[in-house]
C-alpha cells in the first residue's frame, strides 16, 4: 500500500487558500487554523476539518510561527493512521522555531509513548519502510525524548511527569502479558511522579494514583484522591479517579457514594477549557484486554482534568485497530462483561448502582431507575453522551432484593449476577447466587454447576470442585449429546481439580483421556472450522500442561517433557490464545526445569530464554535462568540473571544467596557479603544463606571468625543437616512453588519473601544438657564398671610406663602438642573444618590448657608448694592411641618437689579440673543458647579436659581426689558425649 507524501496536500484547500488574501500567509489565517483545530476535536466531526486545519496551518508556520508549528506537529502526533517520520520531522522544526519552550519534545515523548503498544494497530499503520509500523524500540524511543526534555528544562514538571507517564503506560499495556516487567514499570512511575509532587506539578497526584491502583495499592490511591478532591471547585476527572480506586479496593458503598456526588453535581464537576492532547490511532481503538482497568492512551498526569483527547484523519486511508480480546484462563476468577463491569466512572448513574448493588443497597439502586443513562463528562459542545440502557444491573438488582425477573431471561441475569460478585472479590457470596440459580435452573442444567465448580476451586475447595464440574460434565451430556467442548472443558477442570486436591491416581487419567479426545476433535476441525479446531486445541493445550506439571512433579521428569512438547505442538494461532487463555511461557519455564533434572542444560536454556521474552522481568524465570548459568559454569551470566531477579523482586532471598555464591567464585568478597547479608535480611530463617555467610568469613582470615562462627551458629539452630554439610558455598538448588497463576492478576507486593521455608526442629537445650549429665553422673558413681576402668588403666600405665621412649617425653610441651592434634584433627577430618577454623580451635585448646596449668601453679604457690609440671608418657600414647574413638586429653601432670599434706595435694590437683569445668560449663551454656560452633566445640574439649584429669589413675589429678573426683569427672564426660553427638 502507497502512502499520500508528506507535507500532505488538498487540492481544494489549496484553490481556496490560494484565492485567500496574502494566500494565507497572514496572521488571521493563523487564527484559523487554530479554530479548525479545535473544530476537527469536536466529537463526530466533519473529517474536513482535520484537513483544512492541516493546509491551513501548514501556510501559516511557514514564516517560522511558534504557535502555528506547534499547532501542525500537535495535528500530526494525532493522525488516526499515525506516520512516525513526518511527527519526527515537524517535531524537530517546532523545536528549531520554539527554542525555549518544551513543548515539542513533550509531545513527540507523548507521542512516542502512546505508539509503544503491544498490537500492531493496523497492518497498513505506519511509513511504507519494514517495523516502521509499529516501532519495536518505541517505548525506548520515548524515555529517550523525555530524557533529553528533562536534560534541557531540568525544573520543568512537564519533563518529570514526562517520563513518568511513559513508564506508566507500559505498565498498563504489560500488566496482563508481563506482569513482572509491568510491576517495575509502575514502581518506576509511582518514584516518579513522587518527584513531581515535591515540586508541586500539576497533574503529579493523579499520575501517582493511577501508578498505585496498577500496583495493587487501590486503597492509598483512593486516600490520595480524597485529598486531592478537598477543597476543588471542579472535582468530576478526580471523582471519577476516586470511584475506580474504590472499586478496584472492593470499597463499593465509598465508591456508590462518590458516584452519587458526581451525579449530582453533573458536568458543572469537570473544569472548562478546550486543550487538545494528542492520541495517534485513536483513544477509542487501543489495542490491549478487557482487564485493563486504565487506558494508557492519552493523557496520564499533567493536563490530564481538562485536556481532550485529538484523533483525527489525515490521510484518505482506511483506518483500523487490532482487536481487544479476552485473557481467559480455563478456570477465571470472572468473565468479562462490558454491559455490567466495564463502566465508565463518568456514567456515574449507573456506577453508583451497581456499586450499591455490591454494598447490599440493592433496593436504594433500583430507587428511580431511568430508561437510559448519560455521561456527566462535558464533551465540546456535546454534554451528557450516552452510557447505553443497562438493564442488565436493574434484572441483578432483582434478583439481589428477591424479585422476579423474566423466565426467559433468568439464566442469563444469574450468569452475570455470580459474574458480578466474583469481579468484586467476593467469592462466598458468588457461592450464595449460584445455589439460588441451581434451584431455579433444576436438576439437569449445566452451566450453573459448572460455575459452582470454577467458585469452589478458587476458593482451593479441590474436592468440591471436582465433584461439581463431575456432575456439570453429566448434566451438559445429558442437555446436548453433541456437546463435546462443553463437556470435555468441564471434565478438563474436574482433571485439573483432582491434581490440585492430590488425587493423582484419578486426575492423571482423566486429563490424558481429555488431551487425546481433544486433539482427535482439533484435527476433525482442523480444515472445515478454524474456530472449533482452535477451541478444541486449547482444551488439549491445558490438559497436556497439568500432565506435565503434575508428572514433574512426581517425579516422572522423562514423561513430563514429552507432554510439555506435546502441549507446545496444540497451541492455538496467537490471535486465538487470549481468548484462550493459553500463556506458553509457563509450559516455557517449568520445561526449562524438568530439562534441567534431566542434565539437559542447552534445551533448558532454551526453554527458559523463550520465557523470558514473553516476561523479561518474572524473578522465577530470571532466577531458573541463573540456576541454569551456574549448572553450565558460566559464572558472570548468573549474576546477571540473578541482579536482575532481584531488580524485579527484591524479596527474591533464594537468588540473593545465590548471587553471594557466584560473586564469592568471582573474588568479590565484599559484594558477596552484602548479598547474602540481604538474603538474611529478607528471610532470616533462611538457613542456608547464614550457612553460606559462615563459610565466606570463614574464608576471610582470622579477623572474620566470631562473625563465622556467628552465622554458623544460626544455620546450625535453624537446620541441624547443615551440621556435619562439607563448609563450601552452596547454591539453593530448590525448586520453590509460587504458586502464581499467570493467567490471572499479579496479587499486590508478590514476592518470593512471603514462600514458606522449612524450619528445622528445635534442640531439647540447656536444662536436658544438665540433667543428663547429672544422670550419668549417678549411675557413673555406683556401677562396677568403675573399678574396671580403674585397673584397666592402672595396668596400661604400668606397662607403658616401662617404655623408656615414653619416659623421656617429660616436656610439657609434649602433653600440650598432643592434646591440641587430639581435639584439632578431627575437626578437621570428621567436620571438614576449614584453616580458620582449626587454627581458631587449636588456639582455644591450648588456651585453656595453659589455663589450667597456670592455675595449679597460683594454688601452688598460695599453699607454699614447689611443684612441676610435665608430660606423663603412657598418657601421650593413651591419648593418641584412642584419639579416633574416644577424645582423651593427656595435659601435664603435676608433681610436688616434696611430700605434701593430704589436704594441700587435694587443693592443687582439683584446681584444674574446677578450672576446666567452669571454662566449659560457660562455653557449653552459650553454644546451648546461641548455637555457636567454635563455642561448642571448646565446650567439649574443655569437660573432656577436666574430666581426663579426674581419672583416679596415679599421676592424673583424679589419683589425689578419690572417687569424688570420679563421679565428678564421669559427670562430664557425660555431659561432653552428649555435646560432641550434638544431642543437645
Amino acid at each position: 500500500m502507497s502512502f499520500a507524501p508528506y507535507p500532505y496536500r488538498y487540492p481544494a484547500m489549496t484553490r481556496l487558500l490560494n484565492e485567500a488574501p496574502g494566500r494565507a500567509y497572514t496572521a488571521e489565517a493563523k487564527q484559523l487554523g487554530a479554530a479548525l483545530l479545535l473544530m476537527a476535536a469536536r466529537p463526530n466531526s466533519n473529517l474536513n476539518f482535520a484537513a483544512a486545519a492541516f493546509a491551513v496551518l501548514d501556510r501559516a508556520r511557514a514564516d517560522g510561527d511558534c504557535p502555528a508549528q506547534l499547532n501542525l506537529l500537535l495535528l500530526v502526533a494525532a493522525d488516526q493512521e499515525p506516520r512516525d517520520k513526518p511527527v519526527h520531522a515537524e517535531s524537530q522544526r517546532a523545536e528549531s522555531v520554539c527554542p525555549d519552550d518544551p513543548t515539542p519534545l513533550w509531545l513527540l515523548g507523548q507521542y512516542q509513548s502512546q505508539r509503544a503498544r503491544v498490537h500492531s494497530l493496523s497492518n497498513s499503520t505506519g511509513d511504507a519502510v519494514p517495523g516502521d509500523s509499529v516501532p519495536a524500540a518505541a517505548q525506548r524511543q520515548a524515555l529517550d525524548t523525555l530524557e533529553r526534555l528533562a536534560q534541557r528544562f531540568p525544573d520543568s514538571a512537564a519533563a518529570i511527569t514526562g517520563v513518568a507517564d511513559a513508564h506508566l503506560r507500559a505498565g498498563f499495556r504489560l500488566a496482563v502479558s508481563q506482569p513482572f516487567t509491568a510491576r517495575h514499570e509502575l514502581q518506576t512511575a509511582a518514584a516518579g511522579y513522587q518527584q513531581a509532587r515535591s515540586i508541586e506539578a500539576p497533574g503529579a497526584a493523579a499520575g501517582l494514583a493511577r501508578a498505585l491502583i496498577g500496583l495493587g495499592e487501590p486503597g492509598h490511591a483512593a486516600e490520595l484522591a480524597r485529598e486531592s478532591i478537598a477543597g476543588q471547585r471542579t472535582p468530576g476527572p478526580m471523582l471519577e479517579l476516586l470511584i475506580m480506586a474504590e472499586e478496584t479496593a472492593h470499597q463499593f458503598g465509598q465508591a456508590e457514594a462518590a458516584g452519587r456526588q458526581l451525579a449530582s453535581r453533573g458536568p458543572g464537576a469537570y473544569p472548562h477549557g478546550f486543550p487538545l492532547f494528542a492520541v495517534p490511532g485513536g483513544a477509542d481503538e487501543t489495542p490491549g484486554d478487557e482487564d485493563l482497568k486504565q487506558d494508557p492512551m492519552g493523557p496520564q498526569s499533567l493536563g490530564w482534568e481538562t485536556y481532550t483527547t485529538l484523533s483525527v484523519y489525515l490521510q484518505p486511508l482506511p483506518g483500523g485497530a487490532g482487536a481487544t480480546v479476552e485473557d481467559v484462563s480455563f478456570i477465571p476468577l470472572y468473565r468479562p462483561d462490558g454491559g455490567v463491569l466495564e463502566i465508565m466512572a463518568s456514567c456515574a448513574e449507573v456506577s453508583w448502582r451497581r456499586n450499591a448493588i455490591l454494598a447490599g443497597h440493592a433496593r436504594a439502586a433500583l430507587t428511580d431507575f431511568p430508561d437510559e443513562f448519560k455521561s456527566v463528562r462535558p464533551i465540546g459542545d456535546y454534554e451528557n453522551t450516552g452510557c447505553g440502557a443497562p438493564g442488565d444491573i436493574r434484572e441483578i438488582a432483582r434478583l439481589e432484593e428477591g424479585l422476579p425477573v423474566d423466565r426467559d431471561s433468568l439464566d442469563s441475569v444469574a450468569e452475570k449476577r455470580q459474574n458480578l460478585w466474583r469481579w468484586a472479590g467476593d467469592l462466598p457470596r458468588a457461592e450464595r447466587t449460584i445455589q439460588d440459580w441451581l434451584k431455579a435452573a433444576g436438576a439437569t442444567t449445566g452451566s450453573p454447576m459448572l460455575r459452582l465448580g470454577e467458585v469452589y476451586f478458587l476458593q482451593r475447595r479441590y474436592d468440591d470442585a471436582a465433584a461439581a464440574f463431575g456432575a456439570a460434565a453429566r448434566r451438559l451430556r445429558y442437555a446436548e449429546e453433541n456437546n463435546d467442548l462443553g463437556v470435555w472443558q468441564a471434565q478438563l477442570d474436574e482433571g485439573a481439580s483432582l491434581i490440585h486436591a492430590g488425587r493423582d491416581t484419578e486426575g492423571l487419567p482423566l486429563l490424558r483421556t481429555i488431551a487425546e479426545r481433544a486433539e482427535r476433535g482439533a484435527a476433525y476441525w482442523r480444515r472445515s472450522n478454524q474456530d472449533a479446531a482452535a477451541q478444541f486445541a486449547a482444551i488439549g493445550y491445558h490438559a497436556r500442561a497439568q500432565l506435565a506439571d503434575a508428572e514433574r512433579e512426581s517425579g516422572a521428569v522423562h514423561a513430563s517433557v514429552n507432554d510439555y512438547e506435546a502441549a507446545r505442538e496444540l497451541l492455538p494461532p496467537p490471535s486465538y490464545r487470549g481468548v484462550a487463555g493459553i500463556r506458553s511461557e509457563r509450559i516455557d519455564a517449568n520445561q526449562a526445569l524438568a530439562e534441567l533434572q534431566l542434565g539437559r542444560l542447552a534445551r533448558a536454556r532454551q526453554r527458559i530464554e523463550s520465557a523470558l521474552r514473553a516476561d523479561p522481568m518474572n524473578p522465577g524465570f530470571l532466577m531458573t535462568a541463573g540456576f541454569i548459568a551456574n549448572r553450565a559454569g558460566e559464572t558472570a551470566t548468573a549474576v546477571r540473571h540473578n541482579a536482575a531477579t532481584l531488580m524485579s523482586d527484591p524479596g527474591a532471598f533464594p537468588a540473593a544467596n545465590d548471587l553471594g555464591v557466584e560473586l564469592a567464585k568471582l573474588g568479590r568478597r565484599d559484594d558477596a557479603v552484602t548479598s547474602l547479608r540481604r538474603a538474611v535480611g529478607i528471610r532470616p530463617d533462611y538457613a542456608l544463606a547464614w550457612f553460606n555467610l559462615g563459610v565466606l568469613y570463614s574464608q576471610m582470615g582470622p579477623r572474620r571468625v566470631l562473625e563465622s562462627q556467628g552465622a554458623f551458629a544460626r544455620a546450625f539452630a535453624l537446620d541441624k543437616e547443615l551440621v556435619d554439610r562439607k563448609p563450601l558455598l552452596t547454591i539453593d538448588a530448590q525448586i520453590y512453588r509460587t504458586g502464581l497463576d499467570l493467567s490471572k492478576p499479579l496479587p499486590p507486593r508478590w514476592s518470593f519473601s512471603q514462600l514458606q521455608v522449612l524450619s528445622a526442629a528445635p534442640s531439647i537445650g540447656l536444662l536436658g544438657a544438665l540433667l543428663l549429665g547429672l544422670g550419668l553422673a549417678q549411675t557413673a558413681g555406683s556401677s562396677t564398671q568403675v573399678s574396671q576402668a580403674e585397673g584397666l588403666l592402672e595396668s596400661a600405665g604400668k606397662r607403658l610406663g616401662r617404655l623408656t621412649l615414653l619416659n623421656r617425653l617429660r616436656n610439657p610441651l609434649w602433653a600440650l602438642a598432643t592434646t591440641v592434634l587430639i581435639f584439632t584433627l578431627p575437626a578437621v577430618i570428621r567436620l571438614r573444618a576449614g584453616a580458620t577454623e582449626a587454627v581458631t580451635l587449636s588456639v582455644g585448646v591450648l588456651s585453656m590448657a595453659l589455663l589450667a596449668m597456670w592455675a595449679r601453679r597460683l594454688v601452688a604457690r598460695r599453699v607454699g608448694v614447689t611443684t612441676r609440671q610435665e608430660s606423663w608418657g603412657p598418657g601421650v600414647a593413651v591419648g593418641v592411641a584412642t584419639a579416633p574413638l574416644a577424645p582423651w586429653a593427656p595435659l601435664p601432670v603435676i608433681r610436688a618437689n616434696r611430700d605434701i599434706s593430704k589436704d594441700a595435694s587435694s587443693r592443687i590437683h582439683a584446681t584444674a579440673p574446677i578450672a576446666l569445668a567452669i571454662v566449659g560449663i560457660i562455653l557449653s551454656v552459650e553454644s546451648s543458647a546461641f548455637e555457636v560452633p567454635l563455642s561448642r566445640s571448646l565446650g567439649t574439649a574443655a569437660l573432656i579436659m577436666a574430666a581426663s584429669t579426674l581419672l583416679p589413675v596415679a599421676p592424673l589429678d583424679g589419683a589425689s581426689l578419690g572417687k569424688t573426683g570420679l563421679v565428678a569427672g564421669a559427670g562430664l564426660v557425660g555431659a561432653a558425649v552428649l555435646i560432641w553427638l550434638g544431642v543437645v
